[in-house]
């Protein structure tokens, strides 16, 4: 009846007022949400489970340097460095990798890692999963299935050529020049490995054979030198 009789006066109820507090509570709760996610520590990759002499890590996390210790855990995104004298054992679901002195590296995630100086050894099961994947800073790779490998960079040197170009006059080429890069070389010690250059070159290398790779990247396997 109150209805009706509005209706016939011609009134029009006010519009209901909207309910903030649930809105800002959802807000709220997706804000948290989402600092917590940016802000949460990356996953462990591997573990140290040996450290002997002088090892660093760089915690990218934390932006500073720490000593490495054993059963320290190591993240994805973190440097580890061995000083002279200095090695280390890591374990993850990768596999394990054991460093050599002089040696760094970059843990790119749990089955990935990127050596730019020195030596490593790596060993893994086929129950392990993925396969352990290590990388130069050119991106050529070698992925360890099963069994072991020795890793290690070797200089690569090249002849560039230059070249200019003029609109007017004679044009002169530059004399060529040599560069040096570093790639990655590996010894298959047990079982057999993936070798896949920079520009999706791949090949297979076995137990008893060393792969190497090319100024351009090209992989190649060869029996391995005593």
């Amino acid at each position: 009846a109150v209805a009706a009789m509005t209706r016939e006066a011609g009134a029009v109820p006010a519009a209901p007022r909207p309910r903030l507090v649930p809105l800002a509570a959802a807000a709220a709760f997706l804000l948290t949400l989402a600092g917590t996610l940016f802000l949460r520590e990356p996953a462990e990759a591997f573990r140290a489970v040996s450290v002997e002499g002088r090892v660093d890590r760089f915690d990218r996390a934390a932006g500073e340097w720490k000593p490495l210790l054993a059963s320290d855990s190591v993240r994805s995104g973190d440097r580890i460095v061995s000083q002279s004298g200095g090695r280390v054992r890591l374990e993850g679901a990768g596999g394990r990798i054991e460093l050599e002195p002089e040696t760094s590296l970059d843990v790119v995630g749990p089955r990935r890692i990127t050596l730019d100086r020195g030596r490593l050894a790596a060993t893994r099961s086929p129950e392990e999963g993925a396969g352990l994947r290590i990388t130069d800073t050119a991106n050529n790779f070698v992925e360890l299935k099963e069994g072991a490998l020795q890793a290690s960079l070797r200089e690569v040197v090249a002849l560039v050529a230059g070249s200019s170009e003029r609109r007017e006059g004679s044009s002169q080429l530059p004399p060529a020049r040599s560069q040096t890069v570093h790639r990655l070389s590996v010894r298959i010690v047990r079982g057999e490995a993936d070798l896949g250059g920079s520009h999706d070159q791949r090949l297979r290398a076995r137990a008893g054979q060393e792969g190497t790779f090319d100024f351009g990247g090209q992989p190649a396997a060869a029996p391995a030198r005593e």
